[in-house]
């Protein structure tokens, strides 16, 4: 039996609500690095219910075809799903970003799940493009890094829950052993 006979099987999972299910179904499939692949996932790329991981599998399948499921889905997703796309292929390196970049900015789209302007300025850095909005990426990119580099690491421990430690109590050694043995806590699980 060859794993290609898995795809469309594996593509169906793309509906289900299991985060950890669906990383592995998305490692899977992009290691096939086959239209095969893009086609199967295709149509789940263009569904609010299923596209972020499908978009995912496209990002890291290079193929023509998956770029241009890319385009595709751009015109049919909201905010979110513009941002996943326009990762996938900035991330292909894509002349197809450019014309979807001005779409995305002159339509003013807001997302929440990427750093767009970040991405915007790395992506026209490599692609040795220039764009009138360069420089305010560019001090948004070093503003970002400069206060990253503020953090420290009581900055990220007050961002952790605060907790109440639980009172345990001692066990002297003379104690009666907690495991129930009716021995001495020293002679027992005190050794």
């Amino acid at each position: 039996m060859q794993l290609t006979e898995y795809i469309e099987t594996l593509a169906s999972l793309l509906t289900r609500d299991e985060d950890i299910l669906l990383e592995e179904v998305e490692i899977a499939l992009s290691r096939f690095q086959s239209d095969e692949v893009v086609r199967a996932v295709a149509p789940y790329a263009k569904k609010f219910e299923s596209y972020h991981f499908a978009l995912g599998i496209l990002k890291h399948t290079k193929t023509e075809l998956a770029e241009q499921v890319l385009v595709e889905c751009y015109d049919v997703l909201e905010d979110d799903g513009k941002e996943m796309v326009l990762d996938g292929l900035t991330s292909h390196f894509s002349e197809h970003a450019f014309p979807l970049i001005e779409d995305f900015i002159a339509n003013k789209y807001r997302g929440n799940v990427l750093d767009m302007e970040e991405m915007f300025y790395g992506f026209y850095r490599v692609m040795n493009r220039q764009h009138p909005q360069m420089e305010k990426w560019r001090l948004h990119v070093i503003e970002q890094n400069r206060r990253f580099a503020q953090l420290d690491d009581q900055s990220f421990l007050n961002l952790l829950p605060k907790t109440t430690p639980v009172a345990s109590v001692k066990i002297g050694r003379n104690d009666p052993c907690h495991c129930g043995s009716g021995k001495k806590y020293k002679k027992c699980c005190g050794k």
